[in-house]
């Protein structure tokens, strides 16, 4: 009788172990995913800020001393010039970004599947005799390929990809470039460099000129930094600029790729299309 009940003193110890041990793995990974949101939730908020400075920007009206403070408080550093700027005496460039969880993100990859969300934002802009004659703004997430909710693409090489939306503010500088009154809008894959493992960039750009309508220009800078801190993160470009992909579906003016119009029928953005 003493031997059974010291048996069943030693199995109430091993699940009392077992039950706080599990509490604090439970403890370590809440812990964790709270870190990580406040980094993202961090990461978003400057992103936003940027975002509402950028779309105060005029082009050939806004000076590089104007914009310097804000390009001195994300820490800009000088690029190459813009494509549609090429004669820019000066260019600069930033990333708003946790470099931590985007190192993590690149060299882990099975991570990206477990909460790690490498976000960030970006701006780049060139300035021509100290005017502001060209600029760019996007929004990227970093993935593992198995993330990504479509098939229409081959990425099959890839076991990362980085998904984003980017918008340009372009003027005319010399080649004649066709002036477009609503959106000229691409998709593009292209590789990502600098990194361990094999991936790629799938990207939406939009590019818009002064003279476009007011309504293109604000809905190609109407950026949705939502997904930043959602559950799932950023899984599809039309997360990142909605009304981008909601002109898209209902403009027959709009040329788009067969990817695109399958994104704007995700999920998280298929209402852009009722």
């Amino acid at each position: 009788m003493q031997s059974d009940t010291s048996k069943w003193n030693e199995l109430k110890t091993m699940f009392k172990r077992l039950y706080l041990t599990a509490i604090v793995v439970v403890g370590i990974i809440l812990l964790a995913e709270l870190c990580l949101f406040a980094a993202n939730l961090r990461t978003r908020r400057r992103a936003e800020l940027l975002l509402k400075s950028v779309r105060t920007f005029k082009l050939g009206t806004s000076t590089l001393t104007d914009l310097e403070p804000i390009l001195n408080a994300y820490n800009a550093e000088k690029v190459d010039p813009g494509s549609n700027c090429p004669s820019a005496d000066t260019t600069y460039g930033l990333t708003v970004s946790n470099p931590t969880i985007s190192r993590i993100g690149y060299i882990h990859p099975a991570l990206l599947r477990l909460g790690i969300r490498p976000m960030s934002a970006s701006l780049t802009a060139s300035f021509k005799k100290g005017h502001l004659c060209e600029f760019r703004y996007g929004e990227w997430a970093l993935i593992a390929r198995s993330q990504y909710p479509f098939r229409s693409i081959d990425v099959a090489d890839a076991k990362l990809l980085q998904i984003g939306a980017e918008t340009v503010m372009q003027s005319i500088d010399g080649d004649g470039a066709q002036i477009n009154e609503h959106y000229n809008v691409t998709g593009y894959s292209a590789f990502l460099r600098n990194t361990t493992w094999p991936g790629r960039t799938l990207a939406l750009r939009v590019a818009v000129t002064p003279n476009a309508s007011p309504m293109s220009i604000a809905h190609a800078f109407a950026f949705d930094l939502g997904c930043f801190t959602s559950l799932r993160g950023c899984r599809a470009r039309c997360q990142m600029l909605p009304l981008v992909f909601r002109d898209i579906a209902h403009s027959p003016n709009t040329t788009a790729t067969p990817i695109i119009s399958e994104e704007a029928r995700y999920e998280n953005c298929s209402f852009l299309v009722e």
